[in-house]
Order: structure tokens, then C-alpha cells, then sequence
């Protein structure tokens, strides 16, 4: 960076170079001015003035190319864009290669400056550099600064004045005051927050003549986290004569932060606006429903709908009761909340304006009352082991002194348990035969297995007929501990089973 370079020293690189350096196009010049401007003005937070004092100073360095890597006198290697030279090179290489920038590339060398420029030896210059005016004047005073005080040439005063009028002539016309502003964002709807199930469309202000295009960002909120993801933002380009967009049908769905972004193409410098949120959900919901306030013969109840899809939620309320509608309303089928070789409990949901409930086992082709309860379980006793039941549930209330009934719940078909098997095992050379008792009714078993001493990650290995009463495991591992568990099952009518309890646990090791 102490090396001044005139364009011609640039374009004859072939005794200082360390590698063959092929001039840059116009175009790629222009487009590289562009980037550096960009990073300058939105990433490093800097005016116009200050950015155009700097690319004074980037043309007499390196001509805007960032491959540029030369010897000295000394035969120390200077590099990049702003020539970094000996040591400061060699930490710009082991900045890049730190955070997986190219070294030769604008994106490395300039968040390599921002770096710098954030070191307590160079503090100063960035902030001389962010408090200088925003005008031509400044633009000189940031050239001039610039050179003298960072890159430091011999003979810098005559050299700092030059770049100063360099920023002034070359840059300030071009790049000078050019910023966009910011543009303010809404939902067409006027709404503030949007939740919606169709396509969404976003107005903005203008941002001024110097806004060339305009770009809307979204970027969405990962439901494990709750967090954006701002490493994968949806942009979508909008031409500067417009001030209004309309997302594709289906283009997002989830939580999402909008924003829409100014740009002067020209440039490369941008101003982002203030954000909206939404939720988009799913074209075509499929809802489940939820009772979360029961109604009563009095009050509307609500309940909660959420879809499957894409987890929209929507509350709706629930019409108040009347004494037609408990009649004419099924309770919805009971659960298994457990079973016993003797016993099985029953769970279901709350209905709406319930006092109390009847349970109802099939007997003889006919329902029979076994239970009456106030609470939503109830545990029907002296069952029969390994046998097949169908039970409903019907709610009842009272009003006016009279009760009234629900319809009667789909019938649920469980069974009770079998009895729990006994295990065995006999060892062969890498595999273990597992048997065990034959237990009444089953219409079949289970076998599981763990590897390791004390393992208890059992993994099921096979399936077996009622008239099975052994199976081999093979494949088994020299010297290694393997628990083996068995147990029962009934198959219902329609196609639910009933597990027994496991057998005791046992344990081989294989030779």
C-alpha cells in the first residue's frame, strides 16, 4: 500500500508480477466500481463523499483489480485492491482463509478492510471517514485523508491532493449523492400484522429519482427456533416505475418478515425499508377441532380448528346447546387408557353440557349398562383373560327436571391381556434360540432383542403364529451381550391388538 501504481505500471505487470494479471474489461471495471461502492456506502455504513474518496485511492492502487499481487523492491508482496503490503497482506490471506473468502476477490478484500478498519490502529480513519460531509467537498477531504493517513505513498502530500481532486472529478459526478431512500412498506389491506390463505400484496412510498429498482425480501421464521433464517431470504425484483407487489399464489408458506429494498442500479447502493410480518398458510386446509369452552344450555362455547398442512389455527365458536342437539349428537369413541388379563379402562373427551355418562358393553348381540360416571373414565372389572369386548359411551343431562341422553359413541373393540410368557434360551455359535410357554388364547408373539451388557434398546426381531413357541436369532457378534424379551397378543375383529406384559428379560453371550 506504500507502492504507488500508475495504470500503465498495471497494464505491463509481466516483470513485477508474481503471476500472469489479464487487464480488466471496461465492463468488468464498471461492475467492480460498483460492488466496492455498495459494500462501502450499505455495508460499512459510509456517505457517498467518503466512498468516492476511497475509489480515488482504489484506482491508483490496483485499477479496481483485486488479483493484482506485486513485489516491491524489498521483495515483499503487496496485493488486492488496496495493495496491502508485507505483513498486512499475509493477514489479509489469513483473514480470508479464517472465514472462507478468497483472498483475490472483492467480497474477501473488503470484509477484510471492514476488519481492519475496526483495529484500534486504524479506528480513526473510519471515523474520520463516517463523519465527513456529504458533498464534494467532503469527497476531496475523504480522498485526500484517505491516502495520506492509510495507504501512506512516498511523497504523500502531493499524492493525497491529487486523489482528493480525483474524487471530486472522477467519482463525485458519478457515485455523489446518489442514495436512495427509504421507502416505507404496508399491506394493501392496511392491516399490520397479515394472516392469510390466499396470495398477500404489499405498497410502498416511492424511494426518489435515485431508485432504479426495487427489490421485496422475505425471509422466514424457522418454527423450531422462532428465529428468521436470514441465510435463505426470497427476493423478488420489482421495477422502480412500480410501488406495489403481489406474492405468487402458493410462492410462501409459514411466518414471514417482508421488507422491500431500494436500489440505484447504477450504484449498487440500496436502502431498505421498515418490515411487515405475515403468516401464510395453505391453499386448502385440513382441519382437526378441538373443544377448548364447552357451550352451554346457556352460553356459546368455543373451539379451536388447526390444519394438518401447514398448522394455521382459527377459533370459531360453538353454538349454544339445546336440548335437540344433545340428543341428536354422538359422543365420539373411547379409548384404552389401560388393560389387565381382567380389566380394561376406558377414557374419552368431555361433551358438551354432560352431567354424568353411561357405559355400554355388547352382550348377546345386545348393549348392556355396566357403568354410570360423572368423570370422562371408568374401569370395567371381572373381565374374562385374552377375550375380545365392544363398548360404547353415551352422555346424559338434565334439564327441567328431565334427562336426556346422547346418542351412543362408535363402538370401540379392544380385548383384555394374555398371560405373560415365559422365556428361555439355549446358545449356539453366533446365534441364541429364544422359546417360551405357551400361553392360552394368544393369537400370537413378540420377540425382542438388545445388544450390549446393559442395554435396554430393544429392537423387535420377529413376529411370530400362535403355534410358534421358539425362533432362532443369528448373525450374532463373538463375546458380546445380547437380552432377549418375549410377550403376547390378541388380535381383535378389527385389526387392533392387546399386548401382554413383557417376559423377564434374559441374557446370552455369544460365542
Amino acid at each position: 500500500m506504500k507502492k504507488v501504481l500508475t495504470k500503465a505500471l498495471l497494464l505491463a505487470m509481466t516483470i513485477v508480477t508474481l503471476a500472469t494479471i489479464i487487464p480488466l474489461s471496461v465492463n468488468a471495471t464498471s461492475e467492480n466500481k460498483k460492488e466496492i461502492y455498495s459494500f462501502l456506502t450499505n455495508e460499512m455504513g459510509l456517505n457517498s463523499a467518503a466512498a468516492c474518496g476511497i475509489m480515488a485511492n482504489v484506482e491508483r492502487e490496483s485499477d479496481f483489480n483485486p488479483r493484482l499481487v506485486i513485489r516491491d523492491s524489498n521483495g515483499r508482496k503487496s496485493g488486492g485492491l488496496f495493495q496491502w503490503n508485507g505483513n498486512r497482506f499475509s493477514s489479509l490471506q489469513n483473514f480470508c482463509n479464517k472465514y472462507g473468502y478468497n483472498y483475490l476477490s472483492i467480497e474477501g478484500q473488503m470484509n477484510y478492510l471492514k476488519h481492519e478498519l475496526s483495529l484500534s490502529s486504524y479506528k480513526y480513519i473510519y471515523d474520520y471517514m463516517k463523519d465527513v460531509s456529504n458533498s464534494s467537498q467532503g469527497a476531496y477531504d475523504a480522498g485526500y485523508y484517505w491516502c495520506y493517513y492509510f495507504e501512506i505513498p512516498s511523497n504523500r502530500s502531493v499524492k493525497a491532493k491529487q486523489r482528493g481532486s480525483m474524487a471530486v472529478n472522477n467519482y463525485w459526478p458519478s457515485f455523489g449523492n446518489k442514495t436512495p431512500k427509504a421507502a416505507k412498506i404496508s399491506f394493501a389491506t392496511g392491516d399490520k400484522y397479515y394472516d392469510m390463505d390466499d396470495s398477500i400484496k404489499v405498497n410502498w412510498t416511492s424511494a426518489g429519482s435515485n431508485c432504479n429498482s426495487y427489490k421485496v425480501m422475505a425471509v422466514e421464521k424457522i418454527p423450531s427456533t422462532g428465529k428468521y433464517d436470514w441465510n435463505n431470504v426470497k427476493t423478488y425484483s420489482v421495477s422502480s416505475s412500480s410501488t406495489g407487489y403481489t406474492f405468487p399464489r402458493n410462492a410462501l408458506d409459514g411466518y414471514y418478515a417482508i421488507k422491500v429494498r431500494a436500489v440505484n442500479n447504477a450504484t449498487g447502493e440500496y436502502k431498505d425499508s421498515n418490515y411487515v410480518f405475515c403468516r401464510v398458510t395453505c391453499s386448502t386446509h385440513e382441519y382437526t377441532s378441538k373443544i377448548i369452552k364447552q357451550p352451554t344450555f346457556e352460553k356459546k362455547g368455543e373451539k379451536l380448528l388447526t390444519c394438518k398442512q401447514c398448522g394455521y389455527k382459527i377459533t370459531k365458536s360453538v353454538k349454544v346447546l339445546t336440548v335437540e342437539s344433545f340428543k341428536n349428537t354422538k359422543m365420539n369413541k373411547p379409548t384404552v387408557a389401560a388393560a389387565t388379563q381382567n380389566a380394561i379402562k376406558l377414557n374419552w373427551e368431555s361433551f358438551s353440557g354432560a352431567k354424568g355418562y353411561l357405559v355400554y358393553q355388547r352382550v348377546n348381540g345386545k348393549w348392556k349398562l355396566v357403568g354410570k360416571t360423572t368423570g370422562n373414565s371408568y374401569t370395567i372389572k371381572n373381565l374374562k383373560t385374552a377375550t375380545e369386548y365392544k363398548f360404547g359411551v353415551r352422555a346424559y343431562t338434565v334439564k327441567d327436571s328431565k334427562t336426556y341422553y346422547s346418542l351412543v359413541s362408535p363402538s370401540l373393540v379392544t380385548s383384555t391381556e394374555t398371560d405373560v410368557p415365559t422365556i428361555s434360551l439355549a446358545r449356539g455359535t453366533k446365534q441364541c434360540n429364544v422359546s417360551w410357554s405357551k400361553v392360552a388364547s394368544a393369537d400370537g408373539y413378540q420377540i425382542y432383542m438388545a445388544e450390549g451388557e446393559n442395554s435396554r434398546n430393544f429392537k423387535k426381531v420377529a413376529s411370530v403364529s400362535a403355534d410358534k413357541l421358539k425362533y432362532t436369532v443369528t448373525g450374532l457378534k463373538v463375546d458380546e451381550y445380547y437380552n432377549f424379551k418375549v410377550r403376547s397378543y390378541v388380535k381383535c375383529s378389527d385389526g387392533s391388538y392387546t399386548f401382554s406384559n413383557f417376559s423377564t428379560v434374559k441374557y446370552i453371550i455369544a460365542r
